[in-house]
């Protein structure tokens, strides 16, 4: 019988073909670095509502609040599917966010929706580079953003991100984790590659919605919502309680169980999360590709169309910024009355 070759990319067919033990490695380290100070991510958002009522009535600015935090991570997705980058690209880049946000360094970001945008604009770009997905260029992003920021604003807030976060750019997001998880459980129990390319889209399409919410993306650590995506996925599969007894007992190695009260919560979250997001998950992940770029249907910025980037291939239609920045006379006041990002300390 002809071997038949699943539909998933290089890179994690090549990260599936690695010995169980490396893959055991790999989660440890990442699971290790979870529990650093410098990379746990703080309710933020419950601090800036405190702080946001006491200066209500002294400032104009647009407030960041998770649901404006929800549609720039869309318009975020809407960038890279436009350049034909990684999905995941966006999961690293708002680990950057999240984690900057929460640093006492990031008092012009949390001021105002403006600021706040244009710090997940930086930390994209950062993210391209550190994954190494792609060369784009600065200039890129100012038109994908149709100007809203200009190339020194952007580069301004990476550095200011990258002295918040020391230099630590090797996060281990919820879309790493799983991936390994995900190389693990195939090991342990062989499975055709149909249930392969299923287990895959399956997993993936919950972690990229679930950068979209504010409690999954920050409140939740990133190997509970991976491992949580992973259950999810191999419930839908129909793996029996034996299968899964096998592949508990190989995680609890590394610290982790599919029995946890936190996976369990964050299994019904993301379940939750994908009834708010689709009215036929079953339908619509018959026709999913993340490879092909889906966009999610709840978005709501309006594609504008732009100058295709030099040997761009398929591009998509070019986002619009969420957030409109004033023209260059009212940016001036606006950078006077505190709310920019290049205010300085």
């Amino acid at each position: 019988m002809k071997k038949q070759t699943a539909t998933i990319s290089k890179s994690l067919s090549d990260l599936f073909s690695l010995p169980t033990i490396d893959l055991m490695d790999r989660l440890d380290v990442m699971l290790s670095q979870e529990d650093r100070p410098h990379y746990v991510t703080k309710d933020y958002f419950n601090v800036l509502s405190s702080n946001q009522r006491s200066h209500s009535s002294r400032s104009n600015a647009k407030q960041v609040t998770p649901a404006a935090r929800a549609k720039i991570v869309r318009w975020l997705y809407d960038i890279v599917d436009y350049f034909n980058l990684e999905r995941s690209t966006v999961a690293m880049a708002m680990r950057y966010v999240d984690r900057f946000v929460s640093s006492p360094n990031a008092r012009a970001a949390r001021r105002g929706v403006t600021s706040y945008q244009l710090a997940c604009l930086s930390c994209l770009f950062l993210a391209i580079k550190t994954m190494d997905v792609s060369h784009l260029d600065v200039d890129m992003l100012v038109k994908a953003s149709r100007g809203c920021y200009d190339r020194q604003e952007i580069l301004d807030m990476e550095r200011e991100v990258l002295d918040a976060l020391g230099w630590r750019v090797c996060d281990a997001t919820s879309s790493c984790i799983s991936n390994h998880l995900m190389g693990l459980l195939i090991k342990v129990l062989p499975m055709d590659v149909s249930d392969v390319d299923s287990l895959v889209d399956f997993t993936r399409f919950q972690i990229e919605l679930s950068v979209v919410e504010y409690p999954l993306s920050v409140l939740r650590r990133p190997s509970t919502v991976a491992l949580a995506a992973v259950l999810n996925s191999m419930e839908l599969l129909g793996f029996n309680s034996s299968q899964k007894a096998v592949y508990h007992r190989v995680i609890q190695s590394i610290g982790l169980s599919l029995a946890s009260t936190k996976v369990r919560e964050t299994s019904h979250e993301l379940n939750e999360m994908c009834d708010r997001q689709s009215e036929d998950i079953t339908s619509r992940m018959s026709a999913l590709s993340i490879a092909h770029h889906t966009t999610d249907s709840e978005t709501e910025v309006t594609p504008l169309p732009l100058p295709r980037k030099k040997n761009a291939i398929k591009c998509q239609p070019s986002p619009t910024c969420v957030v409109k920045v004033p023209s260059s006379s009212s940016k001036n006041r606006h950078r006077r009355s505190g709310e920019n990002v290049r205010e300085r300390r």
